[in-house]
């Protein structure tokens, strides 16, 4: 059955409501692990969020995390935890890149918003439902790893223009 890509959710405005407060909750969850690098690392969080944003990929960023978190000994870190809140979040994203890049599409009959994506090896199960409440499962999630990480993570942020 040929799929045809829709540019908006306006037959579904809950749905489009849930992936922006997904934005968001995301948004949110990176500075947490950004002040996780400034924890580990020592370093203001400024420095620690340049060199974040300079390493290109969130899988890339998360991987350097979790190898800095297994090298560091100070006995404050409690690596055993960072190590699972950032673990966590990373297997979160998996859900978010599906929904980020992830072809969407409208099924009219039934009425069913779907993403479609190639890299499912299955191809009857390339195209997957999606709805408001699934998303907003899923923002639930990432808002609760983001403040486990954060209550191990007390790094003050005083943001420099």
């Amino acid at each position: 059955m040929p799929y045809l890509d829709i540019d908006n959710l306006d037959h579904d405005v809950a749905l489009a409501t849930a992936l922006g407060n997904m934005v968001v909750a995301w948004a949110r969850a990176e500075t947490t692990i950004v002040k996780a690098y400034a924890l580990v690392t020592n370093v203001h969080y400024n420095l620690a969020a340049a060199a974040y944003y300079n390493i290109p990929t969130f899988e890339s960023r998360t991987k350097a995390l979790l190898a800095m978190i297994e090298d560091r000994e100070e006995p404050f870190l409690e690596r055993e935890a960072l190590r699972d809140a950032v673990s966590a979040l990373v297997k979160l994203a998996k859900t978010r890149n599906t929904w980020v890049h992830g072809l969407w599409i409208f099924d009219q009959k039934p009425a069913v918003t779907r993403v479609f994506n190639m890299k499912h090896p299955s191809a009857t199960r390339r195209a997957t439902p999606v709805t408001a409440n699934a998303v907003q499962q899923h923002v639930n999630a990432v808002r609760q790893r983001a403040k486990e990480l954060e209550a191990l993570s007390p790094v003050k942020i005083a943001l420099r223009a």
